[in-house]
């Protein structure tokens, strides 16, 4: 099964980009690397085209391809992850993250989430900030005309529908524009990383003679809770918390 899953992934690379014209080639040439089996020459390109400042969901997604092809799962990891921060509902994204979870040394379980909190996440995933903020703009601009039309008709009929049909316009306003702030905050979020060290003994407090609590290991996504110092506050998928110094994560 797992082979499987790796087969899937060794093709799920995006041909399209919305990046520049002349990035565009260099990413298309990255993308001809890497089908024809050069898979550091491909990396290199992506990691140019990010480093010159360029940022896409097929670029981030690429790359996190090319590092699991390359069996460098912490970099597919952290890639994989900025690229669902770029596209929330990406299914092929979702899909690669929980395959690259197969390949790190922890598998720990996610504390479950009430299921209207997990439906809200995924309604509100549907689109990015910037699909969120048009819907926003278009349903003020519509409640506007709509309270103007209750304002200036005399016919009973258009009065009523408009009055409705404008609250259900402002409530459309109001969650699509809550939801695009809300997008753009977690793709500005630094308070998740994934680890980059080959283990890590995570300690009680920040001091490195204090009590050892357990032992992660790279590739495993933690949520960075506290900073002191060096040293950062991590919290596990399953709720344990503790001590690292902050070198061994890199920032999602």
């Amino acid at each position: 099964m797992k082979k499987r899953y790796i087969s899937i992934l060794g093709f799920c690379l995006l041909l399209l980009s919305n990046l520049a014209t002349a990035s565009t080639e260099k990413f298309q040439e990255a993308n001809k690397n890497f089908s024809n089996g050069e898979i550091d020459k491909a990396i290199s390109i992506y990691e140019e085209l990010i480093d010159e400042g360029f940022s896409s969901h097929p670029l981030y997604y690429n790359l996190g391809v090319a590092q699991f092809k390359n069996e460098n799962f912490a970099q597919a990891a952290l890639w994989f992850e900025r690229a669902l921060r770029l596209k929330p509902n990406d299914e092929n994204t979702k899909f690669n993250i929980e395959v690259t979870k197969y390949k790190i040394t922890d598998k720990i379980e996610a504390v479950p989430e009430l299921f209207l909190i997990r439906w809200i996440k995924d309604f509100r995933n549907l689109f990015n900030e910037k699909t969120w903020s048009i819907i926003s703009i278009i349903s003020f601009i519509f409640t506007l005309i709509l309270i103007a039309i209750f304002l200036t008709t005399s016919i009973f009929a258009l009065r009523k529908s408009s009055f409705y049909v404008g609250i259900l316009s402002i409530i459309i306003f109001l969650v699509s524009f809550n939801f695009g702030y809300f997008q753009k905050r977690q793709m500005q979020r630094a308070d998740e990383g994934i680890i980059f060290s080959e283990f890590i003994e995570v300690r009680s407090s920040p001091d490195s003679q204090s009590k050892k609590l357990f032992i992660i290991h790279e590739g495993l996504k933690v949520q960075i809770v506290e900073k002191i110092g060096n040293w950062i506050e991590i919290k596990l998928p399953n709720g344990d918390k503790g001590w690292i110094e902050e070198e061994n994560v890199e920032i999602i």
